[in-house]
């Protein structure tokens, strides 16, 4: 008998430390997953890894819209971003966001709960969306479908984003929610018409996206933006306080030193006499311990019409959501000069044509502080024209993380943070060029 039960628990050891799987009688109390709380979990998870250090306060550095001035910031300030200190944004990325909601899409096919798959897949677009624009090419395809991923190239990755936009527009817009209790949508609570207008505007920011390579039809981005966010109301965010959440950029201010104003946007805000100024200082409308982070939001959406009229050649509606935006940044940010807003107007109307897009380019970076999607169009437009801080180079990408580089054979291992992603050609020539 004692010979038997050893041999067993020997058995039983061999199978747990060889890798292989024990087939156990699933427990029926087992409670199934839920849906309410996988959605929650993903979407604040993606609210605090972009509105954090890692992105959103590595990317105001590089853009000196603030300044690294002591330890890890002012290291992170001056281009030195290690592969292992990337290792929790992508995990948070893939393992909690990405994969959450492909979990939500597929459990939603089995207990049809369509508002559930819809959501998903505008949230995975974002997230995918946001990643490949940090990282470039990125798992796709077959992600959570291999322990080694293949890393698909950034082009056809955003063929999926636009994919998973349609998709989740076309669920959302059958008005039938599906068998299941809608419940853990810390974004919109679960108002779907709000959940149409930021895919649609997403649609419109991935489109705007590919103005170095490729002709876009800026005509369909102005239709996707009329169908899109059109007041600060329907910002697509996540509230932190009201889910008992510490806003990553409070805490991270409130426990560590070394992050401080710096001159460049600084100066541009005094050189304009901007009253946002009181708001947009490293400490300011950002960094306190009610606010939010904002995934989409109006002013970008009108910055981007801004752009596409202006693309188009239209200088009177380019001018015209131009100084919406702006009205629109000053509502955000709780400033109220009646007299600095007229002034302002009447400073854009004299713009000529080939200054507008400088100017659209500024207002742009001037209101998304603290976003990683200011990174992204400041690539796009390369204004304002910023001096590297050190070396003759400004960083184009995050560094792929130490996990992935040493786990996954399929990782790109000959870009570094200096190396344009694809959508980011150095093409002088296509800069600001009308089509």
């Amino acid at each position: 008998m004692v010979k038997r039960n050893l041999l067993a628990l020997s058995l039983i050891f061999l199978m747990i430390f060889s890798g292989c799987k024990l087939f156990i009688k699933p427990d029926i109390n087992t409670k199934p997953a839920d849906l309410g709380k996988l959605l929650s979990g993903a979407e604040l998870t993606l609210a605090k890894a972009l509105g954090g250090y890692d992105v959103a306060m590595t990317t105001a550095m590089w853009l000196q819209q603030i300044s690294g001035v002591g330890g890890q910031p002012q290291a992170r300030y001056y281009y030195l971003y290690q592969p292992k200190e990337v290792n929790n944004l992508w995990s948070d990325l893939y393992a909690e966001v990405m994969k959450s909601c492909d979990s939500i899409i597929k459990l939603s096919d089995e207990r049809n709960a369509k508002y559930y798959k819809g959501v998903a897949k505008i949230l995975y677009a974002l997230a995918l969306g946001n990643t490949t624009d940090l990282f470039g090419d990125v798992p796709y395809s077959q992600a959570f479908r291999s322990d080694s991923p293949a890393y698909d190239p950034q082009q056809q990755v955003y063929q999926g984003i636009f994919k998973m936009l349609d998709e989740g527009i076309a669920i959302l817009s059958a008005s039938d929610p599906g068998d299941v209790e809608l419940k853990g949508d810390i974004i919109y609570n679960w108002d779907v018409n709000k959940w149409i207008k930021a895919a649609y505007t997403l649609k419109a920011r991935y489109l705007m996206h590919l103005t170095k390579v490729q002709q876009v039809d800026y005509q369909t981005v102005i239709n996707y933006l009329n169908n899109g966010i059109s007041s600060l109301d329907e910002d697509m965010k996540v509230v932190f306080y009201v889910n008992n959440t510490t806003p990553p950029i409070y805490e991270y201010l409130h426990k560590n030193t070394g992050i401080g104003n710096n001159i460049t946007y600084q100066n541009i805000l005094v050189d304009r006499n901007d009253p946002r100024i009181t708001a947009l200082g490293y400490n300011g409308f950002w960094a306190r311990q009610d606010a939010y982070f904002p995934f989409v939001q109006y002013t970008e959406a009108l910055f981007l019409k801004s752009e596409a009229y202006w693309r188009l050649g239209d200088s009177v509606d380019a001018k015209e959501n131009l100084k919406l935006g702006v009205q629109a940044s000053m509502k955000k940010y709780y400033i109220d000069d009646n007299q600095w807003y007229a002034d302002y107007c009447s400073y854009v109307d004299s713009l000529p044509m080939d200054s507008l897009i400088h100017e659209i380019a500024v207002q742009d970076y001037i209101d998304l502080l603290y976003h990683p999607e200011a990174f992204v169009d400041w690539r796009r437009l390369d204004y304002p024209v910023l001096k590297p801080v050190v070396g003759d180079k400004l960083p184009r990408r995050f560094p792929y993380c130490q996990v992935e580089l040493d786990r996954n054979s399929n990782t790109p291992r000959d870009v570094n943070i200096f190396t344009p992603v694809w959508w980011d050609i150095q093409d002088s020539t296509q800069t600001f060029v009308l089509r």
